[in-house]
């Protein structure tokens, strides 16, 4: 009565044991000790790492997991199938760069770096890089000591975070640099360049033909340029600091720029620029905190900008804006400038400048013809209405000045308390 029953057991045996032997294997904690690395900050771990990464590379998103210590590598450290490299719980862990060409190099989807240290003994090379099969990377709780040529690289990855990292920037280097890269998140990383002087070409982020990139309450120091985007779409600075600010944004052929709620604080007026643009198609900036700079904002050959809400005090020069399509200056406050407050070129374009509040322009000893000047010789479409100016006249010839103004421009209700008069 049984031997019916028992190929079918025999079968539904084999099936169980065959589904098994299909199954994926489980992540897995790689610990590189476990493959001869002494982490003792004097031998080369190199040939153990790589045997720890190549394991880990065998299990998708498996982890090499440091205990604590010093671990120095003289090579490329490669993490190919979404592999991770992190610190044990509670550890502190260095891996040391011995030449240029070591680097930890990680591919594959949810690829990442998390409470590790990098350091290095060569002088130049990149400390991590994340490449073109990467996606949904991530760099979290990382340190890059100086000495890096690069400490972050983002080559066409996506659905990138970099989060509460600290890099540390030295001259002539780049803290980050992400290229061709989509939808790459920035948050609450610290960035630091040379204290001792400025000058000495150090960029903190950088980023070119790439597209939708944010970037939310970084704090930049000491860097020449703090976030530098060319040939980019959609990109935003938000709720971020640079202090002391050389140059705050960097952008040329970028469309849907937008900088909002940031501060940007120099060192003095004689040098510095919070924003300065070039060719960027669609620009906002407003509700930011601007001073102690040679200028606040330069933009040139734009369209659709809009400059909205910004306070800015102790400055070389306020806002300029020429050779603009369509364009807002609006409803900011600018306090105390050596020479103008707002400076507008552009010919047979679309401008308002409505209900800015300025005082004391014209401080420096360089003689200032007017608070707002306006050289718009071929527009009848511009608007400068309801701004207020007080404070010094000294060397002032103008409240508002349109040179050679067209007929039907529309100049209405600007009020000063001194004797300033617009035309």
């Amino acid at each position: 009565m049984t031997k019916p029953f028992q190929p079918i057991v025999f079968a539904f045996l084999l099936s169980i044991i065959g589904f098994a032997t299909i199954l994926p294997a489980s992540a897995a904690d790689i610990n590189p000790k476990d493959y001869g690395a002494t982490g003792n900050g004097s031998t080369d771990d190199q040939v153990a790492l790589e045997k720890a990464f190549a394991a880990a590379n065998s299990t998708p998103n498996s982890t090499v997991l440091f205990p604590a210590g010093s671990y120095l590598h003289s090579g490329k450290l490669f993490g190919t199938n979404g592999t991770a490299v992190a610190a044990a719980p509670k550890a502190t862990v260095s891996l040391i760069a011995t030449t240029a060409e070591a680097a930890v190099h990680l591919s594959g989807e949810g690829a990442s770096v998390e409470k590790v240290q990098f350091g290095t003994n060569s002088g130049g090379g990149t400390a991590i890089v994340f490449d073109k099969n990467a996606t949904k990377f991530t760099a979290k709780s990382v340190v890059v000591v100086e000495g890096f040529a690069v400490g972050i690289k983002a080559v066409s990855g996506r659905n990138g975070t970099i989060k509460n990292c600290e890099i540390s920037v030295k001259p002539n280097k780049t803290g980050l640099r992400c290229e061709s890269c989509n939808k790459v998140s920035l948050e609450k990383n610290t960035w630091i360049g040379d204290v001792h002087t400025s000058n000495k070409n150090i960029t903190a982020a950088e980023f070119n033909g790439c597209e939708n990139v944010s970037v939310t309450g970084d704090n930049f120091r000491y860097t020449d340029v703090a976030v530098a985007v060319t040939n980019s779409k959609t990109f935003k600075l938000s709720t971020s600091r640079i202090e002391p600010c050389f140059v705050g944004v960097l952008a040329a052929n970028v469309s849907d720029l937008n900088v909002s709620n940031c501060a940007f604080e120099g060192l003095s007026r004689s040098s510095g620029l919070a924003l300065d643009t070039h060719a960027c198609r669609g620009l906002t900036a407003d509700g930011n905190q601007i001073g102690n700079l040679l200028k606040a904002c330069q933009i040139a050959d734009g369209s659709n900008v809009q400059v909205n809400d910004n306070k800015i005090e102790n400055v070389g020069g306020g806002i300029a804006v020429t050779d603009a399509e369509n364009v807002s200056v609006n409803e900011n406050e600018i306090t105390s400038s050596n020479s103008f407050g707002i400076f507008l070129q552009f010919d047979d374009e679309k401008v308002d400048c409505l209900r800015n509040k300025l005082q004391n322009c014209g401080l420096g000893s360089s003689p200032t013809l007017a608070v707002i000047e306006a050289n718009c010789p071929l527009s009848p479409r511009i608007s400068i209405g309801e701004n207020q100016y007080s404070g010094n006249t000294k060397g002032l010839s103008f409240f508002v000045r349109c040179i050679q103004r067209h007929p039907q421009a529309n100049l209405f209700g600007n009020v000063t308390n001194t004797m300033l008069p617009s035309k």
